[in-house]
């Protein structure tokens, strides 16, 4: 813990992070104000840190694209809302990993983003209307998703939850009723998508009942 919070205080920005995570409600219970940067880890635990550079770092570079801001700044929203979404449907299901709910779902929408990556290198000038691309980001989503995952290097378990999430079509979930932390991540992902935290590459959510 020591040696991550060494990290985190190069970077001012992290550490106020941190710091606004460790005195949030969900903490509120945990002692007294966290006055130091140690005490504000020492309360978050390695899990919890880990978590917030990691949303950190996916924000500052991943997420990041002038060519696509707005669509961008959607796809992070939803991310984040999915991943905190999935931790806590996990956290309530016996057979489930919380931490790599958390973790499928901060990555779960990797293909969209990465299609919008390479859309921003081809475009040569050219505009392009998110309305115009977004069907051919949802059908290269799947793909690039699991090339990126391996160039990566996740861990296979990781790989294949985020591939299910995209092998179930729609909101069907028989294609992940062999994988606990995918199915938090389906569930999470229509949650966080009723909450508001939708993207413009979604396809149209019903609000008026639910699947499942």
């Amino acid at each position: 813990l020591a040696e991550l919070v060494g990290v985190v205080e190069r970077d001012p920005l992290l550490t106020a992070e941190v710091l606004g995570r460790a005195h949030s409600p969900h903490y509120a219970g945990r002692g007294g104000p966290a006055r130091t940067l140690s005490g504000a880890a020492l309360r978050l635990g390695i899990s919890g840190l880990a978590e917030l550079v990691l949303q950190a770092a996916l924000t500052s570079r991943v997420f990041r694209l002038p060519a696509f801001d707005r669509p961008m700044e959607a796809l992070r929203r939803h991310s984040v809302a999915t991943a905190h979404a999935a931790r806590a449907v996990a956290t309530r299901m016996v057979v489930s990993d919380a931490d790599a709910a958390f973790l499928a779902g901060l990555l779960h929408d990797v293909g969209e983003v990465v299609c919008l990556h390479a859309l921003a290198e081809l475009r040569c000038g050219r505009a392009f209307e998110i309305e115009q691309v977004a069907p051919a980001v949802r059908a290269c989503a799947r793909e690039a998703g699991a090339l990126v995952s391996a160039i990566w290097g996740l861990p296979p378990s990781l790989r294949r939850t985020v591939d299910d999430h995209h092998a179930a079509n729609g909101f069907d979930c028989e294609g992940v009723c062999g994988d606990p932390a995918a199915a938090c991540v389906l569930v999470a992902d229509y949650v966080a998508a009723l909450a508001g935290a939708s993207t413009p590459l979604e396809h149209e959510v019903a609000t008026t009942e639910t699947p499942y």
